[in-house]
């Protein structure tokens, strides 16, 4: 059959239309050849120029920016496309990207902290550059400004940065137009209020995704985050730390985002486990989800993640043992775990690990968790380790010398476990890479490091930083720390070591830090010895030393005169506790970066440098108690400015506290204790020292009144004004005192804004009680809440506002002269662990009060003249002894020898010594009535199983059936053989 014909007037339609077809193209060639040449010009290296158009653009976009550094000074002349950060496309002319990245700054947490930051407006014209695809303006300050809806209008963008430049507010959903966007980072941005989400549905409109990072953004209230980014089916990089996020889904209907190589999740609140879903993502390379309040075991399924080489799951609350799957992992290259409730032991993991051809681990990070057992022989199969921590772990058992074939290690970090072992040369045989060893021990002495004196480290060029405290390390002093040529840092405490310091200790002139403390060290003090034979110094024997502890040896010798050369850079200074003499040499204040002077139980004498203490205006923590100092009280020595702790006492000082001493704004604790300082206690005490907790001025020679100045110390803590010689009453104003008035959890602990990098350094407050009873309070201060004021003339009566300080825990107002009766209200110090009232003229009754104080564990109220019944109850039954309230003639009672009137008995009476005989007969009886008791429990719950049990009462008469029949046949053979 042939084809149909078309008709004719379609024939003649069709011949126009090619005729007007033919025509165009002549028409146009001229302007195709004209564009064509125009094309190769540009591919020759000329460009068309930006368009004016969007040249005006830029130049609005300036103006509307802040620029104080000039960074946009190149924006003038015609062509913008020559312009700094502009970049245009060569063919058209087009601005394609523009680039105003902050150069001096990159980070990733924090604040930048320079100048070159551009703010101001974004001005709307940016969107004329309508062919942009490349837009940063990431680290700059927009000082809380929103992110400009007109971006959304920019849908050639395949690139927007504008992280770290302090948006704030919601980000618009018209960011979900930019179809063609493959790079979003809007992280860290922290304006106020800081950068939030409402829904994340807009993500569906960029299909292009690949990378996406909203760090720090608020996403509480987005629930279903991980909807809307598993929707983007090319995304490889996902960064959500500290976005809130509160919901983890442990599992998904479907995972769409399997191109996911990274997954960044820190510092979240989802308070779930790990999902299961995370084994469908067979890309992984990064999964970090530390601090993010994760639950649970540790899933077998990510023992499935080939690919994996970064894995965080540090500071969590994950429980159960490191699963053996994590040993497949051979292109691991970093495991944290840090900061968990994992338990159990390694030696799977490094077993299941050795079998991996070529495993890639180098980092291993198991720091506090409650990991035990011992490091196993498999842990030298993990041949790329740089950096292995275990500290503060439970670890009790040995260290494997398998150890020592970890040639790549860098940082080795095993303290405070249990370890019980000896460590020799083996462990440490190729570790020649070593910068950091920490073998340190909670417990004295468990691990003993046993070498050669003659041995020399493979690590000894390398190593910065030696801690070994508590390990056995002496009785000599290790030879081998003087081939350590480039270390900056020891710590030899506790480490059994009673030797005199070596010659050549001088010869480790780079040190910054060093603790030989708490050993038996002899000798002179450790800067006194020189690097040549000479007797002079000429040279600063640590130039570099920045904290120096040596307390509790046995040095001696005194402080050289020329100390602060020696040591210029010293910041901890602790000589406390050795046999120092001499005096202290003004020389000391020329230790200008000086924060901690600590030289107390020593043999110092003499005065005090009188005026150069202005010049140590970092010192804050200044210990000289304990020591023989006498003289007035400097007048510079309260110039210290951020001076927070300062302890003089049990020295010889003198005199009144200097007027200098007034308006001491950061002193926090002030002990002068136990001197011979005179005068009136200062009224400006109170108004002079107002962040003041500890005030110490006991055993002094103090006169007059207690100042009511003194109350306004609110934040006051301890008060010990005992053994003066005070007069007049206790103000009635000590109820004001508002830090004893509130309960431990509610007050502040002394602290120094120092803390130094191998120890740090607190208060410790001695609290003398009656009959020479001391409690020592050391640390955390909110354990203590004092007032003393023993062992002065005070008279008059107590007052019942000290009821009020509900906090306190010891309180002593003995020999004095005080009236009147004992608060009725006493039962009201509920934490109150010592109350001493002896050697007073109190009367009346004991308050029946007294039976609530539920803490108390010493009480004295002999030698007043208390009336009445003494109370009886709780935690006062435990104090049953007649000396607490001798010397009371009319008190009766027990734990007293009087009766009192009526010969009525109480319970706690029946319990006295005194009613022996009535004790007995209720023994007695108590022994026939417990034994009838006993016979018939015993009798029927035996018997009566045996009734009820059939099989048990089969079983007890074959069981008494075969006794007789033993008993029987015993007894038969004696008497045969008697017999014969």
């Amino acid at each position: 059959m042939g084809h149909k014909q078309p008709p004719p007037l379609f024939h003649d339609f069709l011949q126009h239309v090619l005729l007007l077809l033919f025509l165009s193209l002549i028409l146009l060639f001229p302007h195709l050849q004209m564009h064509h040449f125009a094309s190769c010009n540009t591919t020759s290296g000329e460009h068309v120029g930006c368009l004016d158009v969007e040249k005006e653009a830029l130049v609005d976009l300036k103006q509307g920016f802040t620029d104080p550094y000039g960074r946009l000074s190149s924006w003038q002349g015609q062509d913008c496309c020559k312009w700094k950060g502009v970049e245009c496309n060569n063919q058209t002319g087009h601005v394609i990207k523009l680039d105003l990245r902050n150069p001096e700054n990159s980070y990733r947490f924090g604040t930048p902290d320079n100048f070159y930051m551009i703010g101001g407006e974004i001005s709307p014209s940016l969107h004329q550059l309508k062919h942009l695809q490349y837009l940063d303006l990431s680290i700059n300050d927009f000082d809380g400004k929103n992110i400009p809806k007109f971006i959304g209008s920019l849908r050639h963008l395949r690139y927007l940065d504008l992280s770290s430049s302090r948006f704030s507010g919601t980000i618009p959903p018209h960011l979900g137009n930019l179809s063609s966007l493959s790079y979003l980072n809007l992280g860290y941005n922290y304006g106020s209020p800081r950068l939030m989400v409402d829904s994340l549905h807009w993500l569906s409109g960029l299909p292009s995704l690949t990378y996406l990072n909203m760090d720090t953004v608020n996403l509480t209230i987005t629930y279903d985050w991980l909807d809307h980014v598993n929707m983007l089916p090319n995304l490889q990089k996902l960064y959500l730390g500290g976005c809130e996020l509160n919901n983890l889904p442990s599992s998904l209907s479907f995972v769409n985002f399997t191109s996911l190589l990274v997954l960044d999740l820190p510092g979240n609140n989802f308070y779930t486990s790990i999902p299961q879903w995370l084994a469908d993502l067979p890309k992984l390379l990064t999964l970090d989800i530390e601090k993010s309040s994760i639950q649970g075991f540790i899933s077998d399924a990510l023992g499935t993640l080939s690919s994996l080489q970064y894995l965080d799951l540090s500071m969590n609350q994950i429980d159960g043992k490191i699963p053996r799957s994590l040993g497949n992992l051979c292109n691991l290259k970093e495991l944290r775990l840090s900061s968990n409730n994992i338990s159990g032991e390694i030696s799977d993991f490094f077993d299941e690990l050795s079998k991996c051809p070529n495993n890639s681990l180098e980092s291993l990070l198991l720091d506090e968790n409650q990991i035990t057992g011992s490091l196993p022989v498999s842990l030298g199969s993990a041949t790329k380790l740089r950096t292995f921590g275990v500290r503060k772990n439970r670890m009790n058992g040995t260290i494997a010398e398998s150890m020592g074939k970890l040639s790549q290690l860098d940082q080795l970090d095993l303290s405070s476990n249990f370890f019980k072992d000896v460590v020799t040369e083996s462990h440490f045989a190729n570790l020649t890479k070593l910068t950091f060893l920490d073998l340190s021990s909670p417990s004295e002495k468990s691990l003993v490091l046993h070498v050669n004196s003659k041995w020399i480290p493979s690590f000894n060029d390398n190593l910065r930083g030696l801690k070994l405290s508590n390990c056995q390390v002496g009785p000599s002093f290790p030879s081998w720390i003087r081939t350590l040529r480039n270390v900056y840092s020891i710590s030899l405490k506790n480490s059994g070591i009673s030797d005199t310091l070596p010659d050549w200790f001088g010869e480790l002139s780079g040190l910054s830090d060093l603790d030989i403390s708490f050993n038996q060290i002899t000798g002179r003090i450790p800067f006194e010895f020189r690097l040549n034979q000479s007797d002079s110094l000429s040279l600063p024997q640590f130039p570099s030393l920045s904290t120096l502890f040596v307390t509790r040896n046995k040095l001696s010798g005194s402080i050289p005169s020329n100390i602060g050369r020696l040591m210029p850079k010293l910041l901890v200074f602790d000589l406390s506790m050795n046999k120092i003499n001499g005096s202290i040499p003004s020389s000391i204040c020329e230790l200008t970066q000086l924060k901690v002077l600590v030289l107390s139980d020593n043999e110092l004498a003499g005065e005090l440098p009188q005026w150069c203490w202005k010049y140590l205006q970092q010192l804050n923590y200044v210990d000289l108690g304990y020591n023989l100092l006498t003289g007035k009280l400097p007048s510079s020595l309260i110039l210290l400015s951020s001076s927070q702790i300062l302890k003089l006492s049990n020295n010889k000082f003198y005199g009144e506290l200097p007027s200098s001493f007034e308006n001491h704004t950061k002193l926090q604790s002030m002990d002068l204790g136990e001197n011979g300082l005179s005068g009136i206690v200062p009224s400006w005490i109170g108004s002079g020292f107002p962040l003041l907790k500890v005030l110490g001025l006991h055993s002094n020679r103090f006169t007059g009144e207690i100042p009511s100045q003194l109350c306004s110390l609110s934040r006051l803590q301890v008060l010990d004004l005992g053994q003066n010689e005070l007069q007049g009453s206790i103000p009635r104003c000590f109820g004001n005192f508002n830090a004893m008035a509130m309960v431990q959890r509610d007050i502040d602990t002394i602290g120094l804004s120092w803390i130094g990098v191998y120890s740090s350094y607190s208060l410790v407050v001695s609290v003398t009680l009656s009959k020479g009873r001391e409690l020592n309070f050391t640390n955390n201060l909110r354990l203590l809440k004092s007032v003393d004021l023993s062992y002065n003339d005070l008279s008059g009566d107590i007052p019942q506002e000290l009821t009020k300080l509900v906090g306190l825990n010891i309180l002593n107002l003995s020999m004095n002269h005080l009236e009147g009766t004992i608060p009725e209200k006493i039962g009201n110090l509920e934490k109150l662990e010592a109350l001493d009232l002896s050697q007073n003229q109190l009367t009346g009754p004991i308050p029946q009060s007294i039976t609530s104080l539920s803490f108390l564990n010493h009480l004295n109220l002999s030698y007043n003249d208390l009336k009445g019944r003494i109370p009886s109850g709780n935690q006062l039954n435990s104090l049953y002894n007649p000396s607490i309230y001798e010397a009371n003639p009319e008190l009766c009672g027990p734990p007293l020898a009087n009766k009192c009137e009526g010969n009525e008995t109480t319970e706690r009476e029946l319990t006295s010594p005194r009613n022996k005989d009535e004790d007995d007969k209720v023994w007695i009886a108590s022994f026939f009535a417990s034994m009838g008791v006993g016979f018939v429990i015993g009798f029927w719950g035996l018997f009566g199983i045996l009734v009820v049990k059939k099989s048990w009462r089969h079983s007890y008469f074959q069981f008494i059936e075969g006794i007789i029949d033993r008993v029987y046949v015993f007894f038969a053979i004696k008497i045969t053989q008697m017999q014969g």
